[in-house]
């Protein structure tokens, strides 16, 4: 896949988020539907920012199996807490962005482009990487 940089300002929100280990990439779907169905069972009347913005974030380094993950969702105000759902304000930061369409048997690439144009361009990793979601797990059809 052809990658190009962008440098985008994130503003700050609100988000759910929780944290936890998946034993794979391909397991993030599903850690994902968990964590929302729990956070909605706890706060059924919870309303999520338009337009949406939700991601996966990788607080330590990441491998190929039993990663450790951050999903949030940005939402209008904080809710109930949960032992595994919790609130938090992200900052606004300024990051390097890159574009991948496709699942994540390819991601690698995209964040060694993403490092090696930041780098090349003489910025540093001051936070852990996240991803933002365009499509994923609830806008598309479950094969059964």
């Amino acid at each position: 896949m052809n990658y190009t940089a962008e440098v985008k300002y994130l503003p700050a929100c609100l988000v759910y988020y929780k944290q936890g280990i998946v034993p794979s990439l391909a397991d993030i779907p599903e850690f994902v539907l968990r964590a929302a169905a729990e956070c909605r069972e706890k706060n059924p009347d919870l309303r999520c920012v338009e337009p949406g913005y939700c991601y996966t974030a990788y607080p330590e380094v990441c491998s190929e199996k039993n990663v450790f993950i951050e999903y949030g969702e940005a939402v209008e105000a904080a809710g109930y807490e949960t032992e595994t759902i919790r609130f938090k304000e992200l900052e606004s930061v300024s990051a390097v962005c890159v574009l991948h369409r496709g699942d994540y048997t390819n991601l690698g690439e995209a964040y060694r482009f993403a490092l090696a144009w930041a780098a090349e361009h003489g910025y540093e990793v001051s936070a852990p990487p996240r991803e933002q979601y365009i499509h994923g797990v609830w806008d598309r059809e479950q094969s059964e």
